[in-house]
Formats: structure tokens, C-alpha cells, sequence
């Protein structure tokens, strides 16, 4: 609810939300496989390091 909300008063488009299982429905492998191959094709790589926090 409070996402519906919060998109609301932003003025975005809750079509995605409120109609989640027709966007689900619609996806195929091709499209899948397309995505995935723009989304790991190595240019999009973040490398983070993690340490602990000093006391």
C-alpha cells in the first residue's frame, strides 16, 4: 500500500504494480536472454570491499 501511495504522489505510473502478473506473463526466454546478455556483457561491473567498522 504504501508503495501504490508514495508512486502516487510522485506522479509515476503504478500500471507495473497494480498489473504485475501481466508484465510476468509477457516475459519469454528470448527477451530474458537478451536482457541478460546487455546486463553481464562485462562493461557493467562494480567491485566493492568491505571492512569492518573501526571501534
Amino acid at each position: 500500500m504504501n508503495y501504490i501511495l508514495s508512486t502516487k504522489l510522485e506522479k509515476k505510473n503504478v500500471d507495473r504494480f497494480l498489473n504485475y502478473e501481466k508484465y510476468v506473463n509477457a516475459l519469454t526466454p528470448k527477451g530474458v536472454q537478451e536482457t541478460a546478455q546487455k546486463l553481464f556483457n562485462g562493461k557493467n561491473v562494480f567491485t566493492a570491499i568491505l571492512r569492518p567498522e573501526k571501534k
